[in-house]
């Protein structure tokens, strides 16, 4: 039996602006526009996840998928994927890229798109928890909830009921279901919500005056890490916009 998943883009998230597919097998994700017209956009939003990443992702509570490469089928220049060995590091021996340009091409993307980090999903034995207490009963036997929207900023009107319209893939939990989901689950290792709200404040402050960036419709989500911890991720930057300063010393 073969022991070599196949290579194929599975959609994990779809917006108006872009499509996120992971690659089974292989730990990346791949962001990809819907509309040549917008490449721009997409390309800016690399380049702003780089600088993001370098600025923000140092001790911070909420972690940011990593940038692994950007590339645009109809520009054969385009390829750009940030350096693996930091200035001052020498290596006996260079790194490969982790996606290359060959690989982008054998995935046959018409529009262009970039590579990064797979945010994991939350585990499975706390997916099923929030199942079974958000999900209506018709659908107890939808798919679990991949990854979860922290909403601790605002009340979801549904939170002490099952809901009707719910997104298995990007699941939103405000304060008072995250308490549910803790107390349903006390040894998931889920983080004290006094944590995650200190935590948010901290990334918004390093994207702030770090990366010189504004937070616009970025989102804080629940994912998981290895096979059954969970983690705090910052995702989708599409939307941010330079600020006039930045402080980009510690």
């Amino acid at each position: 039996m073969s022991v070599n998943p196949e290579w194929k883009l599975v959609a994990i998230g779809r917006g108006s602006f872009a499509t996120v597919s992971i690659l089974l097998g292989r730990p990346v994700a791949f962001k990809h526009v819907l509309t040549s017209q917008r490449t721009p956009e997409l390309e800016a939003e690399f380049e702003a996840l780089l600088a993001i990443y370098d600025f923000c992702n140092t001790d911070s509570f909420f972690l940011i998928p990593r940038p692994l490469a950007y590339y645009d089928p109809s520009i054969s220049t385009s390829f750009a994927s940030p350096e693996a060995t930091p200035p001052g590091r020498p290596r006996v021996r260079a790194r490969r890229p982790l996606v290359t340009e060959g690989d982008f091409v054998a995935l046959k993307l018409s529009n262009a798109a970039y590579a990064m980090d797979q945010v994991l999903p939350i585990p499975l034995k706390t997916a099923e928890v929030i199942r079974s207490l958000f999900y209506p009963p018709t659908a107890r036997e939808a798919p679990v909830p991949t990854l979860c929207r922290l909403y601790f900023g605002k009340v979801i009107e549904s939170s002490k009921r099952p809901i009707a319209f719910f997104n298995s893939a990007n699941f939103p939990l405000d304060l008072a279901r995250y308490n549910q989901v803790l107390a349903a689950v006390p040894d998931a290792g889920l983080p004290a919500p006094e944590a995650i709200s200190h935590g948010m404040g901290e990334m918004l402050g390093r994207l702030h005056w770090r990366a010189g960036y504004d937070g616009r419709d970025i989102e804080f989500v629940l994912g998981g890490v290895s096979f059954s911890g969970v983690e705090s991720y910052v995702i989708d930057f599409n939307q941010v916009c330079v600020l006039f300063f930045a402080i980009t010393t510690p």
